[in-house]
């Protein structure tokens, strides 16, 4: 994972889209190398957490193990969404830029999972909400959509991936028997 990345990504999203648009990533890369680092951060901070409420032990460990596993599945998801839905707002399919936008635009929700760690704390998640706006800056960029079509192929995206991580987590509830 390139910390430096992450820290442009935050700070300077537009210029880090365009920098990554002219990258070649694989899928295998960006899921080693993105995903696998960052999407243990709610996985592992969420296990903490329900640790300090009592939860437990077993019950927990199930669900941050499934929740990291889905979360694989969840971008990949992702991807084939953004890409499948090109066409419909104006753009060419291209699945490689795709998961660039599936891999990275959840970074703001991954790393404001920390405040899991701290259950009085956790309603600071949604400061990962910042990841709308990162798809919202890097889908136009990365899809070449229309700019008259772009807000609506980012909610499109954006109401997917919040279904698709909704599934996730009510998968990973129902395999370790966590209440959600």
């Amino acid at each position: 994972m390139d910390l430096g990345r992450v820290k442009r990504l935050l700070l300077d999203p537009r210029a880090e889209w365009q920098r990554i648009a002219s990258e070649p990533h694989t899928t295998r890369d960006l899921l080693a190398n993105h995903v696998a680092v960052l999407a243990a951060i709610p996985a592992i901070c969420g296990f903490v957490g329900s640790m300090l409420l009592g939860a437990a032990l077993l019950a927990s460990l199930l669900f941050a193990a499934a929740s990291y596993a889905l979360t694989f599945v969840v971008v990949l998801a992702e991807a084939m969404l953004i890409d499948a839905l090109a066409p419909m707002f104006g753009s060419g399919r291209n699945f490689a830029n795709a998961m660039k936008l599936a891999a990275f635009f959840p970074t703001a929700c991954w790393l404001a999972a920390v405040f899991f760690v701290v259950p009085v704390l956790s309603v600071l998640v949604l400061l990962g909400a910042y990841s709308l706006y990162l798809l919202w800056v890097g889908l136009p960029i990365l899809m070449r959509v229309p700019e008259e079509q772009a807000v609506a192929y980012v909610a499109s995206a954006g109401v997917g991936a919040i279904i698709l991580a909704a599934i996730a987590w009510t998968i990973a509830a129902r395999v370790s028997g966590v209440s959600l």
